[in-house]
């Protein structure tokens, strides 16, 4: 759905604008192509409204994965101001204009928190700002004569401005692939500004000739990242390592497959690669709940009873009614219990227990909390819990 309105969004300007800029018509002749785009874009809505329900476009989850623009108390995340949001815009558009000229490092990933949240305070937001004034003065000059370098400013800017959060929110603050329209723009723009200076014009052959290359073997060397999943995730953990969602794709990824392991000491060692993973993006996103499960599993069979319980603990608060993080949790905590015992921490172990019974009522939790409160010389505690072992559970 997002493709169709960035095309149709792009093309309802563009296609005018390239008619009223080459063919020398006047505005009312230009607008006249854009009646069937509209329509176009309209029907496309109405259908996909039609499909999938109606919810408007820009509606998104109270969720930093789905809407960036947001900050962490401590307890909830809430909105950020209007300065930071509007500073984070900017900046985007200078990482943008980065890419767009040095396309290295490259990166599936822009999820929160590659990039934060910025500020007026930074200096690359007044650097960003610059640029984007400039860019925007040279295409509304060259607009009133009609240079081809100005139609191509004018196509990167609309292009761009349907994915930068300006006109209605993406879900995230930007993407590599957001760039496909625009650099169509913005080339055209670079190329015509190059044979429009005559000292120029002699060297542009070899100019373009250069960067094609250039960019070529980079585009060969980076389409070696995207051979399978594992190694894209492994490839972009290194650039994107501030990603709550790369990270806990990574870790989900080595987790399943340690699952599917034979030999109990590989499964071990590639359980200890996954679990900091999942552990950062817990830390990254304190309420990330599919990275809560795959991390207490993940300590679960790595044997960290703790951790695992812990983190379906977390899990739960989260989603109180929630069966599988209460299942995790159960067993976690039944894991746990032994090792309390074994390490002479009695009570921790009858807690332990007690709060996997609450749980789940099971009789074999009931059976071991009779046989270590018997050992801890309570036998009253060890006679009701023995009692609901065997049966009196109603």
């Amino acid at each position: 759905m997002r493709i169709g309105i960035d095309l149709g969004g792009t093309l309802i300007v563009t296609i005018p604008l390239a008619i009223w800029y080459f063919r020398k018509t006047t505005w009312l002749q230009a607008g006249q192509y854009a009646i069937p785009l509209v329509m176009g874009v309209a029907a496309f809505l109405l259908m996909r409204a039609g499909a999938l329900g109606g919810e408007p476009s820009g509606t998104i989850m109270h969720d930093p994965l789905n809407n960036p623009f947001m900050t962490w108390t401590g307890e909830v995340w809430t909105d950020c101001g209007v300065g930071d949001r509007w500073a984070t815009i900017i900046y985007v558009f200078g990482r943008y204009i980065g890419l767009l000229l040095l396309p290295f490092p490259l990166t599936h990933d822009y999820y929160p928190f590659h990039i934060t949240l910025q500020s007026f305070s930074s200096p690359w937001v007044w650097l960003s700002l610059l640029l984007g004034i400039g860019i925007l003065a040279g295409s509304v000059r060259s607009f009133m004569t009609r240079a081809v370098a100005g139609y191509g400013a004018l196509f990167f800017l609309v292009a761009l401005s349907i994915t930068s959060n300006i006109i209605f929110p993406v879900g995230t603050f930007m993407a590599e692939r957001f760039l496909f329209m625009p650099s169509v723009g913005a080339i055209l723009a670079l190329v015509a500004l190059g044979y429009s200076r005559p000292p120029m014009v002699r060297m542009m052959p070899w100019i373009v000739a250069g960067v094609a290359i250039l960019f070529s073997i980079m585009t060969v060397m980076r389409n070696t990242a995207w051979k399978d999943n594992r190694t894209l995730f492994m490839t972009d953990i290194v650039h994107s390592s501030n990603s709550a969602k790369l990270q806990n794709d990574l870790g989900t990824l080595l987790l399943d497959e340690a699952m599917k392991m034979t030999d109990p000491v590989q499964q071990q060692a590639q359980l200890q690669e996954a679990l900091p993973h999942l552990r950062r993006a817990v830390e990254l996103h304190p309420t990330y709940y599919d990275a809560m499960l795959a991390y207490g599993a993940c300590a679960y069979y790595g044997k960290q009873y703790d951790v695992a319980s812990a983190s379906y603990r977390q899990a739960l608060r989260l989603y109180p009614g929630d069966s599988k993080s209460a299942a995790g949790l159960f067993y976690s905590l039944q894991a746990l219990a032994p090792d309390q015992w074994s390490k002479q921490d009695s009570a921790a172990a009858v807690r332990t227990l007690e709060e996997a019974y609450r749980l789940q009522p099971d009789t074999t939790t009931a059976a071991r909390l009779s046989e270590y409160y018997r050992a801890m010389g309570l036998s009253q505690q060890s006679m009701d819990w023995d009692d609901k072992a065997h049966g009196d559970i109603r």
